[in-house]
């Protein structure tokens, strides 16, 4: 899809709020609030997207080797065929597959997820009224760990002021949240659609978009806990060289946390920044495949309950990542 034709629906970004961002604008909208708030494309019922994250020959700061490979696949499908077409339902497999001569690690972190969401429309003037449930577990390889397996759940509701501002509120929970795992959250997000040049949005997680001129696009976002901890951040400047080819610039945070076998409820937390440079071609109107090289910095594993209180327990060099993702709608 081109990001030069922006749609105010498209400012329904309020699945970025519940978890950590890997790929920036990804929003959680297979399995997180997006699932409900993410509008679908004329023609689409299927979405799909295939990523992979590669980082060979890195070491850590005490001389061990580090190397990782960072898998995502993810889909969402409208039930409009089977006659539902205000249920969505979506999945998220995120996989970290470590080898590393550090001892205490372990070779493969997973996280698997599987939600539905109903919208029931309109219950009132300007109003409407929805809500998404979940399940997943985010392991270190042992799926009988029971403490790995969490919930998730959104109750939420929007009032639109007119064609161009919407307000959303409601309740989140996520099991397996970077911060705060263990309550429910309450969210407020302004969306406010200026003109095609510009869209922004304020809350929990906050976000602009702006398009200088025809073939310049340019998006940033952050989210913010209270007491000032930050659960993603995200930015990309876009150059649409021709209508199918798109050279641009990025910025990405990560936070995944991840269960550990007996240990309780003490997860293993993977982080880091990166800085990218790549190009994304439409094959056709459906499809679409993006590449490019990045440079990983600020890499941590640590240990705790949440981002919080963490203790840290290896720290990768800053290294050079490459980059595939594959984008199909049907």
């Amino acid at each position: 899809m081109d990001q030069k034709d922006f749609d105010f629906s498209k400012l329904a970004l309020v699945g970025a709020l519940v978890g950590s961002c890997f790929v920036g604008q990804s929003l959680q909208a297979e399995v997180g609030p997006g699932l409900l708030f993410k509008p679908w494309q004329e023609d689409v019922k299927l979405e799909t997207q295939n990523s992979v994250y590669s980082i060979i020959g890195n070491e850590t700061g005490q001389g061990e080797d580090f190397d990782m490979n960072y898998f995502v696949s993810s889909a969402r499908m409208n039930m409009e065929q089977f006659g539902q077409a205000n249920l969505n339902v979506g999945y998220k497999v995120t996989s970290i597959q470590i080898d590393t001569d550090q001892a205490g690690l372990p070779s493969s972190l997973n996280n698997i997820a599987a939600a539905v969401s109903y919208d029931f429309g309109e219950i009132a003037d300007n109003w409407t009224l929805g809500y998404t449930l979940g399940m997943g577990t985010a392991n270190d390889g042992h799926y009988d760990n029971s403490d790995s397996y969490y919930g998730m759940a959104t109750v939420a509701g929007t009032y639109s002021f007119d064609a161009q501002r919407k307000l959303s509120f409601g309740l989140t929970y996520d099991g397996n949240r970077s911060a705060f795992p263990d309550a429910p959250l309450p969210f407020v997000q302004y969306f406010h659609y200026v003109s095609p040049e510009l869209q922004y949005m304020l809350g929990l997680y906050s976000s602009v978009t702006w398009r200088p001129t025809e073939d310049i696009v340019i998006s940033a976002g952050s989210g913010l806990f209270p007491g000032g901890q930050i659960i993603g951040a995200d930015a990309r400047a876009s150059w649409y060289v021709t209508e199918q080819t798109e050279l641009f610039i990025s910025f990405d945070q990560m936070t995944e946390g991840f269960y550990q076998d007996d240990r309780d409820n003490r997860r293993l937390f993977f982080m880091y920044n990166m800085a990218s440079i790549g190009t994304k071609f439409d094959v056709n109107e459906k499809m679409s495949i993006e590449g490019g090289v990045g440079y990983a910095f600020n890499q941590k594993l640590s240990e705790g309950f949440d981002t919080r209180t963490l203790d840290t327990i290896a720290k990768p060099d800053d290294h050079a990542v490459l980059f595939l993702n594959v984008k199909a709608d049907f």
